[in-house]
């Protein structure tokens, strides 16, 4: 049911779905998700929740947040994706993705991929 609400884009639906499931988590992101000002956005952020990934990445781009969607490939291991989307679209966080790719990086063992 909480996925269908993903479908529709009800998010009222979608909390007492939550509710019921007993996820605590979905329910405070949702809630987080609630301060972004396009629904798009929040249903994103309940697909996510819910492991409905490619829809997030539909809805982060119908309503054109590509910051969250840099965050959300960031997020999902995805950093080809990440550096791609912060060099055409989210030009403000592009020193921040090859910073926090370089942090993967390193935490991989590859030093020297992540000094160049």
């Amino acid at each position: 049911m909480a996925r269908m609400c993903v479908k529709t884009r009800r998010l009222d639906v979608a909390r007492v779905c939550l509710g019921n499931m007993g996820n605590a988590r979905a329910a405070k992101a949702l809630k987080e998700a609630e301060a972004q000002p396009e629904p798009e956005a929040q249903v994103a952020m309940l697909a996510i929740q819910l492991g409905m990934l490619e829809d997030a990445e539909k809805l982060y781009k119908s309503c054109q947040r590509y910051d969250l969607l840099n965050n959300f490939y960031q997020a999902s291991g995805q950093w080809q994706q990440a550096l791609e989307t912060a060099e055409t679209h989210d030009r403000i966080h592009l020193r921040t993705t090859y910073y926090n790719y370089a942090k993967y990086l390193e935490s991989m063992g590859d030093k020297t991929r992540a000094l160049t």
